[in-house]
């Protein structure tokens, strides 16, 4: 891997903008917050689906500590797994 794929200038466009989406500031705790109801979890539910401890996950959702991009990617999935068996589209 050369230095200058490193440096999302360097990069293609559609490369360069998955940099701005992928980045550990693109969840809040209000995002994260939001992503909790519109799964309809309470707390500790979260936090045992993103393998945290409850104390960790209000760490998070209250701002204490910034939260890691594999927490925001793994409330992303999570998501998408929660869309995908509301529409009857889930699999085993």
């Amino acid at each position: 891997m050369s230095r200058d794929s490193l440096n999302p200038a360097a990069r293609p466009p559609e490369l360069a903008t998955t940099e701005t989406i992928m980045t550990p500031e693109a969840m809040t705790p209000t995002a994260l917050h939001a992503w909790r109801k519109r799964l309809g979890l309470i707390q500790s539910k979260a936090a045992v689906a993103l393998g945290l401890s409850l104390r960790g996950y209000r760490n998070y959702e209250g701002g204490e500590h910034p939260i890691p991009l594999l927490v925001a990617l793994a409330c992303e999935a999570l998501e998408i797994r929660h869309q995908q068996t509301a529409a009857g589209n889930g699999r085993s």
